[in-house]
């Protein structure tokens, strides 16, 4: 939940990102432009794509982050999220 009022200075994600708006009203800038979401919204930014955000409204927003598996690796999901012991 992000509060109307406040936001996200400029950051950028370690992998690809999608962001769904689930509900309220959020500009979403990069770079090239400042975009007006709404719930139904979505966005995908590329790896390390800059971007800030600012709630006009109380907002709720499902991120997912893709990461890339570590060099070497199998393929599967990182170790914490095979160890049905983590959750």
């Amino acid at each position: 939940m992000l509060p109307a009022g406040k936001g996200l200075r400029e950051h950028q994600a370690p992998g690809e990102i999608t962001v769904l708006c689930i509900e309220g009203e959020v500009e979403f800038t990069t770079p090239g432009a400042t975009r007006v979401m709404t719930a139904g919204d979505w966005i995908h930014l590329r790896r390390l794509e800059p971007h800030a955000l600012h709630a006009r409204a109380h907002t709720s927003l499902l991120v997912t982050l893709c990461l890339d598996a570590e060099p070497g690796a199998s393929g599967g999901p990182p170790s914490s999220f095979a160890d049905p012991s983590c959750c």
